[in-house]
């Protein structure tokens, strides 16, 4: 080891003397930083070369001299063979590559038009003949290089695609549906933005949505502020704007490419069981290279949403208008008379805003009845205007909602059910605004040691209306990494990663007068409480919630994040070693975005409207100021056992500690609640609430054999299976201040409003039985687990196709869920229990088919298809607790799911000037997909949950009859036959209706774009673009009514639209602004860049 250290000395001494003053001071800060950084722990989403050098009668050749040189950046990496004739080069970055082999006695071989994308892990052979050095053999490298190291089911999304493949919001939740096993969130989450969807936006291979890893140049990107999501505190959530987009993890202008992996993936790789997306940001080149681009769209050239037209008068197209325009600049990094980074120092810059006024969807919210618009028949005449009858201090709540405005006659789906709700349409506006910058600098500090910084910051807000209320959202996302690249000596390399994410969110929720609302509500002020000090809210269930809020609330969050990874080649192996460190703290009720106290009445009947007699939560709730802790610890074998055989080991170990809190702390129990009686109050507070588990140990193994080698006609036979945990984030702990001795909190029938001095209860410590132990996590909680497996064969069509096949299976364990203990019977220390615990697993069967083609004759293709299978018991942990668990399928059982992108480049070769003028530089790009339904299951009346006094859907009784009918004209041609439904008779709402054995409606959706493109001056040109996101105008249908119509106990069903499709696609799923998720109608957008 001592020349190594010395020749690293002597090497950074050179480097030194070369750099001007300025340059050395910045090398040296930068050496101190990685070197006290220490080798910690790194998913770099680097790449590697293997492989194997032979001469001609097969005999391995040791001593080759192997160098890979960037194109872009001519640098330069080289390796040797050993005496096993096996070569290895790691820490690649991705790009293009030219390969050099040479040794004395044999003629050098070249193999030009190399590219190692994200994680590539190539075996490249190659057999050499004996002859003088200076004679030279050049091979092509841009075959297929189908892998041939482990089991992995993954697929790349190149630049190629990511420049050219049109994407609704210039966000790229298009293109990781592109891989095989993946489907949205059910439309049945509901929509909104930020995403109402707080858990997610994608299942992969039957894993819940938010089961997915994010990472961008090896470091995390889930640090998404979770404002009512625990799993996003826990870091466990992707980052996304406000608008839902993707511009806080990278702007597509500086994404280079992304690799998401979906089954069986490398010991490297885990922290949570889904997918692991890997993004790789550009980086600057030794050619200065940029663009200026203005994206623009208008409802001028819109299609109406459906909805909007199927009313008896069509609501006009609402208005939209949308400005997103920004540059990129990237080179060598360049100080006139001082500095030239050429072959060395590189930078990339990138500016992305937008400016946005959206259309949302017509929707029908069901508002206190005021004498209009009655089409029942009510069952008290004070049904139909419930807003005259009222008590006089509810009345300036029943008229701070809009005033009712449709009937069947104007809509077929304004029905008047008689329980005191009468329809409202509305088309609310809604404005976005987004500013994104990214700066990046890669060094190469020495030849053996190559460093980048790169800064991300990306603020975003929007304005939405909705209900009685207008809703502002701010967020700020930022990203501070410093990355280093080591080699030492031919067989050792080292990935550093260091990274510091800040990110914030608040919203303010305010009730505005709309459309005939007659009072502006100060629900605060009724209630004797300063404005905006905290949250109150009003729901009225008539049969569909409406809500009035007056709020201001958020979160700031800090993720500290260290990753590394050790290469080792020795041999056949290729040995890996490293993990990451990742830290995750959430601030609440800090300041102006406090949400405490907090105050919530609900009225589920007309009587109890007319009676002022709501249920309520009141709650008065300190700062819980968690801290989330993880760490993975891995190693990993790569073992070349011969040309056509690898096989794969790893281990991985991963420690998920309970989080800890800064803020007050919560009493924890003791005992089983199995057994209720022996359960117990902590004497103090503070303590983790469940035991830490140390066992969580993750084996994987892979094998890849290649049955024939012939080039172009390679055919790989893989197989692999693994073990991998998920992270756990229980909500008692994320800022719902539900903890014993962390708020108080009362909860009943009242009559509205409560006084101030009713809701500033002060907080009993020690507390005083009965204890309610709500939203609590079960101190047997467990991290859940997933056992993966998969069988795949992949065969070569040539040498720019291939198509994979195969099955992929998974079976989740110890997922999580709420389930509600009463308590008191027999315990009367304790009231209620409302645990996050372990519940059944799951399991998932698919089988899948891909195929790829590189770009060649200007086409490049990629298309995937699933059939699968995926049932659970609770698909989310939201799963209602009141309900003892069904085992049915999941949320995100999608039978069939086929997508597919297409890159075309029209030919451009004309012998005659005027055809090449005319016809040439054309190209047009597709996205499309086709799958089966979502499923869900009906709902019953609203009832009041007797332990927490949450407003929740009953079940309903099924009669086992076909429950479809079709009908032309409504909203997908089908809906439910409601009288094959009745509302249960058993107490808390219990039905027999089997779990999601309902179906809604499937997709179809083609987005076409068409792009020519002016040269201007040699590297220079203008492209004017044109996209169609729904190109046919398809309607595609969303989330569907799940009504009964009735409340009473033993009654059928009578909802008339029961089954009918509510809102289109995308209004439905969530996640993405309606206007940039998929499934909406028809929309163009126009583009003129500039490049040079």
């Amino acid at each position: 080891m001592r020349h190594v250290i010395v020749g690293r000395t002597a090497e950074l001494i050179r480097a030194f003397e070369e750099e001007p003053v300025f340059m050395r001071r910045a090398a040296i800060t930068l050496l101190c930083v990685l070197f006290f950084a220490g080798h910690l722990f790194a998913q770099a989403g680097n790449a590697s070369l293997t492989g194997f050098i032979q001469d001609s009668s097969k005999a391995f050749i040791p001593g080759v001299r192997v160098t890979a040189i960037n194109t872009d950046t001519n640098q330069q990496f080289e390796g040797e063979t050993n005496k096993a004739g096996s070569y290895s080069l790691s820490a690649l970055p991705v790009g293009p590559y030219r390969m050099q082999i040479e040794k004395l006695g044999f003629r050098t071989i070249l193999k030009e038009g190399l590219f190692l994308h994200t994680q590539d892990v190539l075996q490249i052979n190659f057999h050499m003949a004996i002859g003088s050095a200076s004679e030279t053999v050049t091979v092509s490298g841009a075959d297929n290089h189908i892998n041939t190291t482990d089991a992995a089911v993954s697929t790349v999304i190149d630049r190629q695609f990511v420049q050219n493949i049109p994407m609704n919001g210039r966000s790229f939740q298009t293109l990781i549906l592109l891989s095989p096993g993946v489907v949205t969130n059910t439309p049945q989450i509901g929509a909104g933005t930020p995403p109402a969807n707080d858990q997610g936006e994608y299942s992969v291979n039957g894993m819940r949505t938010d089961a997915n890893n994010f990472m961008v140049d090896g470091a995390s990107a889930s640090n998404n502020p979770g404002y009512t999501s625990a799993a996003g505190s826990a870091g466990m959530l992707e980052s996304a704007t406000m608008l839902g987009t993707t511009q806080t993890m990278l702007p597509i202008d500086a994404m280079e490419e992304f690799r998401i992996s979906t089954s069986t993936y490398s010991a490297e790789y885990g922290r949570q069981p889904g997918a692991q997306v890997s993004f790789r940001s550009r980086s600057g080149t030794n050619e200065f290279h940029g663009t200026l681009y203005d994206y623009l769209r208008n409802s001028a050239f819109d299609a109406n949403n459906w909805f909007n037209t199927y009313s008896t008068a069509p609501t006009p197209t609402p208005a939209e208008r949308q400005n997103d325009f920004g540059g990129t600049l990237g080179g060598p990094l360049f100080v006139p008379h001082l500095y030239s980074g050429k072959d060395r120092a590189f930078f990339f810059f990138g500016y992305e805003g937008l400016r946005l006024t959206q259309p949302q969807a017509a929707t029908i919210y069901y508002v206190p009845s005021n004498g209009t618009f009655n089409t029942a028949t009510y069952a008290k005449p004070e049904y139909e205007n419930l807003r005259k009858y009222a008590p006089a201090a509810l009345q300036p709540v029943l008229n701070a909602f809009p005033a009712p405005n449709c009937s069947t006659a104007q809509d077929p789906q304004c029905v008047d059910y008689g329980l005191g709700g009468s329809p409202y349409l509305q088309t609310a506006p809604s404005t976005g605004v987004l500013d994104s910058v990214i700066a990046r600098i890669d060094y190469q500090l020495l030849p053996s040691m190559r460093v980048f910084a790169r800064y991300n910051d990306a603020t975003s807000n929007t304005d939405t209306g909705g209900d009685a209320t207008t809703t502002r959202h701010i967020g700020r996302d930022r990203v501070y990494l410093l990355g280093a690249d080591n080699t030492f000596g031919a067989s050792i390399s080292n990935e550093l990663r260091l990274q510091y994410s800040p990110a914030v969110f608040s919203a303010n929720v305010m009730p505005i007068e709309l459309d005939g609302a007659t009072s502006n509500l100060n629900i605060q002020g009724l209630e004797g409480l300063p404005l905006l000090s905290g949250e109150s809210v009003v729901h009225i269930s008539l049969p569909n919630t409406v809500s009035i809020y007056q709020t201001n609330f958020g979160s700031q969050q800090f993720q500290p994040d260290a990753t590394e990874t050790v290469t080792w080649t020795h041999g056949r192996h290729l040995f890996k070693f490293g993990g990451e460190y990742r830290q995750t703290t959430a601030y609440y009720n800090n300041g102006n975005i406090s949400r405490s106290p907090y105050v919530a009445y609900g009225w589920t009947t007309a009587d109890s409207i007319l009676s002022n007699t709501p249920s309520f939560t009141a709650s008065n709730e300190p700062r819980v100021d968690p801290t989330s802790k993880n760490l993975g610890l891995f190693a990993q074998d790569e073992w070349r056992i011969q040309p056509r055989l690898s096989l794969s080991l790893g281990l991985r170990w991963d420690f998920n500690p309970p989080p800890s809190v800064s803020g007050i702390q919560a009493y924890t129990y003791t005992g089983n609640i199995n057994d209720p009686s022996s359960l117990a109050l902590s004497s103090k507070p503070g303590g983790p609430t469940y035991k830490t588990t140390w066992t969580n140990f993750a084996p994987r193994l892979g094998l890849a054999y290649t049955i024939r080698s012939a080039p172009s006609n390679e055919l790989v036979l893989r197989a692999g299976a693994g073990l991998f945990y998920d992270l756990l984030a229980p909500e008692s702990m994320f800022g719902n201040g539900t903890g014993v001795g962390t708020s108080a909190t009362s909860t009943g029938k009242t009559v509205f409003p409560l006084s101030a001095s009713q809701i500033l209860v002060p907080i009993t410590n020690p507390p005083t039985p009965p204890y309610n132990l709500e939203f609590y996590a079960a101190n047997n909680l467990v991290p859940p687990s997933a056992i993966q497996w998969n069988v795949t064969i992949e065969q070569a069509l040539g040498s720019k196709q291939t198509v994979t096949m195969g099955y992929v299976g998974s079976h989740g364990r110890n997922l999580t869920h709420f389930q509600e203990y009463n308590l008191a019977k027999v315990n009367p220390e304790f009231g209620y229990a409302y645990l996050f615990e372990n519940g059944p697993g799951s399991n998932y069967s698919s089988l899948q088919a891909k195929y790829e083609r590189q770009i060649s004759h200007g086409l490049q293709a990629l298309a995937s298809y699933t059939w699968s299978h995926a049932i659970d018991s609770a698909s989310t942990e939201e799963y209602t607790a009141l309900y003892p668990l069904q085992r049915g399928n999941s949320n995100f059982d999608v039978r069939h799911n086929f997508t597919a992108a297409l890159v075309y480049n029209l030919p451009s070769d004309y012998p005659n000037r005027f055809e090449a003028a005319v016809l040439g530089h054309w190209n047009t790009d597709l996205w499309f997909v086709a799958r089966t339904a979502f499923p869900y299951e009906p709902t019953g009346p609203s009832i009041t949950d007797p332990v927490t006094g949450d407003i929740i859907n009953g079940e309903l009784n099924y009669n086992g009859k076909y429950p479809y009918v079709h009908k032309a004209g409504i909203p997908g041609g089908r809906q439910i036959d409601p009288a094959i439904f009745s509302v249960t008779t058993e107490e808390f709402g219990v039905g027999n209706a089997p779990r999601n054995f309902l179906r809604g409606f499937g997709e179809n959706q083609a987005n076409v774009a068409i792009q020519r493109v002016f040269p201007i001056y040699e590297q220079s040109e203008l492209e004017f673009r044109a996209e169609a996101y729904n190109i046919a105008n398809h309607p595609v249908f969303g989330a569907v009514n799940t009504t009964c119509g009735v409340t009473t106990a033993g009654t059928t069903c009578n909802n008339s639209i029961m089954g009918q499709a509510t809102s289109t696609l995308s209004a439905s799923l969530g996640g993405l602004s309606s206007l940039y998720q998929q499934g909406g109608p028809r929309s163009l957008q126009f583009a003129l860049r500039l490049r040079f």
